[in-house]
């Protein structure tokens, strides 16, 4: 990820700062960056065979940290400065799995090279890596049962994931929604798509297998109106 502030700018390009497909800020699973406390920019999903970082503009190194996840430039002609985030929860690996190739002040220009990662590190070591190993094997899930390929950089996927990381997250703390309230639609929706419902109970029944937890029925219900805008949106666009 990485956050944009600037002053006033009338035309404002950037690099890819990774190969892989973009996502709005709002679908990151961390409220800094959906919430925009950092900034205004986007989330990039990294492809599996990507491993480099480089620089979204020109400007100066401002942040390095020892940790080498953040890189902040400075463009001072333009007024704009850029955080290039790698990764959630990745300040852990204290600097393990990313090797930097600039130094603090120095000027880059847009498409230098700044980090080269070790996935296999960072993926042994971040939970974040495994709910996106879930996250893929739900989508899976969605389009077998509907013979259907998600464009996964659509807004409606996107709030999806996003749904998701925060249902991985409940259950794996033992926390559920509860509303009662949803207890009469659940029962309507069941019984008007049911096939809706097959699919978000063997992705709830996916889950918890892994997490060793038991999804209720409010959590079903969420399911299966996320579910349910996916494929309806895809079939729209078939």
């Amino acid at each position: 990820m990485f956050g944009i502030k600037r002053k006033k700018v009338d035309v404002f390009e950037v690099v890819t700062p990774i190969e892989g497909i973009c996502i709005p800020i709002t679908a990151v699973m961390d409220e800094v960056f959906a919430k925009k406390m950092m900034g205004d920019g986007f989330a990039i999903r990294p492809s599996e065979d990507t491993n480099q970082v480089v620089a979204p503009i020109s400007g100066k190194i401002v942040a390095l940290p020892e940790s080498k996840h953040a890189i902040g430039i400075m463009d001072e002609t333009r007024g704009v400065s850029v955080l290039v985030h790698i990764g959630l929860d990745t300040v852990g690996l204290n600097g393990r799995g990313f090797t930097a190739h600039v130094k603090l002040n120095q000027e880059v220009k847009a498409g230098t090279l700044l980090v080269t990662l070790d996935r296999q590190t960072m993926a042994t070591n971040s939970s974040v890596n495994s709910d996106d190993e879930m996250i893929k094997i739900i989508t899976k899930i969605i389009e077998q049962e509907y013979e259907l390929r998600i464009n996964q950089t659509e807004f409606t996927y996107n709030r999806f994931v996003m749904h998701l990381r925060y249902y991985i997250k409940r259950m794996k703390k033992h926390e559920q929604i509860s509303e009662n309230d949803n207890s009469k639609l659940f029962n309507t929706m069941r019984h008007d798509e049911p096939e809706i419902y097959l699919v978000a109970k063997r992705i709830a029944d996916y889950v918890d297998s892994q997490l060793d937890t038991n999804s209720n029925d409010d959590e079903l219900f969420y399911l299966m109106i996320y579910v349910k805008r996916i494929v309806n949106k895809m079939n729209t666009q078939a």
